[in-house]
């Protein structure tokens, strides 16, 4: 099943023009991007409210920011489709509704791909559901669901690392290329730039 609605994916995106459909995702991904950014920013910003407003805040902040991302991962997929994809000589211009029909396909492909991925692996609690207005859900058990948070909430409280390229960043780096020859036999400089 999944290879024939990769097929026809791939027809659909085939009618188009490839450098117009490029640059119109593009410029998607750009915003999604962007307001991802923003999010994690916001997530953090917020020190002088109330507690529940803060929390309330965070949690739909970070339900924003997994849905962009997923949306990220969706549009990720149709621009390599559309550079993956030949066309012959006559194609046509991308106007709003074709430009939506397709990212709307490449996301159930997207999903599809997920739970066959999980399925593979033996994931339990999870499947998908299509609604009556063809949309397409990722169905997740309770007990999935908490996993979920407890990544999310791990992902979200913990401040990240910005590498300082400071002294302490320096030696370890040097340990961990002596370590690389050690074991490998020559040196790791052709893949690290410092």
């Amino acid at each position: 099943m999944q290879v024939e609605l990769v097929k026809e994916f791939e027809q659909k995106i085939a009618q188009y023009n490839q450098i117009e459909l490029h640059k119109l995702a593009l410029d998607h991904l750009s915003e999604l991007a962007h307001e991802n950014e923003i999010m994690r920013h916001r997530y953090s910003g917020l020190s002088d409210l109330e507690e529940d407003i803060i929390v309330g805040f965070q949690k739909e902040t970070v339900k924003s920011r997994e849905k962009t991302k997923r949306n990220i991962r969706t549009l990720q997929y149709m621009i390599e489709s559309n550079l993956f994809v030949e066309r012959g000589s006559k194609t046509k211009a991308v106007d709003k509704l074709a430009y939506d029909y397709l990212l709307a396909f490449a996301d159930w492909l997207v999903v599809l791909q997920d739970n066959s991925d999980l399925a593979h692996f033996g994931f339990e609690g999870v499947g998908f559901e299509v609604t009556d207005q063809y949309n397409i859900n990722t169905v997740i058990d309770d007990h999935q669901i908490e996993k979920i948070d407890q990544i999310n909430k791990r992902r979200y409280e913990f401040p990240d690392y910005n590498i300082k390229y400071d002294e302490t960043d320096s030696q370890y780096i040097l340990k961990a290329g002596e370590a690389f020859e050690k074991i490998w036999g020559f040196s790791c400089r052709c893949f690290l730039m410092f």
